[in-house]
C-alpha cells in the first residue's frame, strides 16, 4: 500500500494503541506510512446493545463518506466486527476496504498450507 492510509474505528478505546503499535510495527520494519486514524461515533454502542444490522447499515454509511471525503486514500477497518460493513461498502462502492479478517485468512493459508473448499 503506498498511498495514504485511514484506519478507522468504531471502539474507541482501540484506538490509541492500535496506532501506536501499527507506527511502532511500520518503523520497525523501516517503513515510513502516511496514516491517520478515524473513529465512527456512535456505532460502537449499536453493537455492543445486540444491534447487529444497525451496527452493520451505520459503520458502512460511515465507511462510505469516508470513502467520498478522501478518495485518495485507502480506508481500512481496524476491527473485526467492522468486516461485515467493510464487505457491505465495498460491494456499495466498488472500493476495496481492507480488514483484518482478510489479512488472517491470507496468513492462515500461508502457514498452515489451508486449501480454500470449492
Amino acid at each position: 500500500m503506498n498511498q495514504p492510509i485511514i484506519v478507522t474505528f468504531t471502539n474507541p478505546n482501540t484506538v490509541d494503541g492500535t496506532m501506536n503499535q501499527l507506527l511502532s510495527y511500520s518503523r520497525m520494519k523501516g517503513k515510513e506510512i502516511e496514516v491517520k486514524s478515524s473513529l465512527l461515533e456512535n456505532t460502537f454502542d449499536l453493537i455492543m446493545h445486540g444491534k447487529k444490522n444497525e451496527y452493520i447499515e451505520s459503520v458502512s454509511n460511515g465507511l462510505i463518506n469516508i470513502i467520498e471525503e478522501n478518495p485518495k486514500k485507502s480506508v481500512v477497518a481496524a476491527q473485526l466486527s467492522m468486516v461485515p460493513a467493510a464487505q457491505l461498502t465495498e460491494k456499495k462502492t466498488d472500493i476495496p476496504v481492507r480488514n483484518h479478517l482478510e489479512s488472517l485468512s491470507r496468513y492462515m493459508k500461508e502457514v498452515l498450507a489451508l486449501v480454500p473448499k470449492t
